[in-house]
């Protein structure tokens, strides 16, 4: 389907809602540093994308914060596909769980008041979102850690590689890959000093 012909984002959300998922900012701490749910982020990571997009907000968007932590499970014990016993206590729980969390949602502006209620927060927006208020951020911090260990383990080319990439197939990107390389090039003056 060509771009022009895009009505705007969607997601499969939670509860068979169709909604865009969102964080309140791109590396919130509540995630990265949980002391409750220390493996959240990482968990968290596996579904997301590299790339860090932003949305303008408009007033009449239905934007609702609910918090991971009351669907958060790190048991992947996987019962036998037998145990039907087990599957039916699963499904069980993972509805009731959804249904909490679904329950709690409050709207952005109640999250905004007192973000402290939220062990890790997570925005939803439960209408289409217009193309023209998507943005690809400043701050790319998931493919700054990528550069980053790439350029630690010592392959410098392949964080070279990516960045050229980048800068030829995503032009908003071309001042924060300016930052990035003016990052990688001091680093290794510096190295070379000492």
């Amino acid at each position: 389907m060509p771009m022009s012909r895009l009505d705007g984002i969607f997601f499969e959300g939670t509860m068979g809602r169709k909604a865009t998922f969102a964080l309140p900012e791109p590396l919130p701490h509540s995630w990265t540093n949980n002391q409750d749910f220390p493996t959240a982020w990482d968990a968290l990571k596996k579904y997301m994308g590299k790339m860090l997009m932003e949305i303008t907000l408009d007033p009449s968007d239905s934007v609702m914060v609910l918090d991971q932590a009351l669907t958060y499970d790190d048991d992947e014990t996987i019962p036998a596909p037998s145990d039907r016993e087990a599957w039916a206590r699963i499904d069980k729980e993972h509805y009731e769980k959804e249904e909490r969390y679904w329950n709690a949602r409050v709207p952005l502006e109640q999250y905004l008041a007192d973000p402290s209620r939220f062990s890790l927060p997570e925005i939803i927006i439960l209408n289409p979102i217009p193309r023209e208020r998507v943005r690809i951020s400043s701050q790319q911090p998931l493919i700054e850690d990528v550069i980053r260990d790439a350029t630690e383990s010592g392959n410098k080319f392949w964080a070279r590689r990516l960045l050229k990439e980048l800068k030829l197939g995503i032009p908003e990107l071309h001042p924060w890959i300016a930052s990035c390389e003016a990052s990688i090039r001091l680093q290794r003056s510096h190295r070379e000093t000492f």
